[in-house]
């Protein structure tokens, strides 16, 4: 299962970088800029809400150098800007568990149903070593930033900048922690590319956004909204890449339990409980 299979993070940076092109070196006018973020604001808003089915691949080397592909399906809901639920498994039965609200991050492992565990930490007192626990190694919030769904400030702190090809405008704005920058075509304002760089300018996510679908679930009369269908996503220090695909993306009404670990933990009857952090005992000398 993709829970035994993903890789520890190693904390070395990605070595790849955004596509070469583009002068950079003026950015757009500060009336310009306001107008771009308006219009990418326009459209991310309107995702309050995100359920699709979803399929996870997972394909690069393993610590020995073996190739590593392993895939598993499941859904996705999303409630911007924190709180998401990612179900894989396989046959028809929820496996694992990736989550997140505005508090907390957990993943759930059930791959053996006489011994469920479960892993949680705190946003606030999140680390790379602590995702590196996870056997999905990213943060949930890098993930829904990584969809492309998520607002930009409106404060002025946004910059904007012309993109690494004709048409697209590269964007700079503060994320969770460190910054994230985008690159939207111009005349969607949909993002192509977003990376997440830390607080010293290292990498530390990279995705490709592509496959643009609409989403059902619209208000009659209401303009058409897309998100991207497949994301790609290269993480630091890891020599591959998580495929995302979603089908029948869906703005609906989803029920708090999805977002609640306690109530979750009830209901797939877990048997251990991890703290991410709790300080873990050293041996001694």
């Amino acid at each position: 299962m993709l829970a035994c299979l993903v890789l520890a993070i190693l904390p070395a940076g990605c070595g790849s970088s955004p596509k070469s092109g583009g002068d950079h070196s003026q950015p757009a006018p500060l009336a310009d800029a306001a107008a771009v973020v308006k219009a990418y604001n326009a459209r991310t808003s309107r995702v309050t809400s995100l359920w699709a089915r979803a399929s996870v691949v997972l394909e690069g080397e393993d610590a020995e150098g073996r190739d590593l592909r392993e895939r598993a399906e499941g859904h996705l809901q999303i409630v911007p800007p924190s709180d998401v639920a990612l179900t894989l498994g396989k046959l028809g039965e929820t496996n694992l568990y990736f989550g997140s609200n505005d508090t907390v991050y957990w993943w759930f492992d059930m791959i053996d149903p006489d011994f469920k565990v479960a892993s949680f930490g705190r946003h606030r007192l999140v680390t790379p070593e602590k995702i590196d626990r996870l056997d999905l190694p990213i943060d949930p919030l890098d993930l829904i930033e990584a969809l492309g769904i998520t607002t930009l400030p409106d404060d002025g702190s946004t910059k904007v900048a012309p993109g690494p090809e004709a048409g697209t405008l590269m964007l700079a704005a503060p994320a969770h922690r460190g910054t994230r920058r985008i690159t939207i075509d111009r005349e969607h304002s949909e993002p192509g590319r977003i990376e997440l760089l830390d607080d010293d300018g290292q990498t530390l996510l990279e995705a490709d956004l592509s496959r643009y679908r609409l989403i059902a679930g619209l208000d009659p009369g209401e303009a058409p909204l897309r998100i991207p269908e497949r994301v790609n996503v290269r993480l630091a220090g890891f020599d591959g890449e998580i495929r995302l695909s979603f089908y029948e993306p869906t703005r609906r009404e989803i029920k708090p339990v999805a977002f609640d670990p306690a109530k979750l933990a009830d209901v797939y009857g877990i048997d251990a409980l991890e703290d991410l952090d709790m300080p873990t005992e050293r041996p001694g000398p």
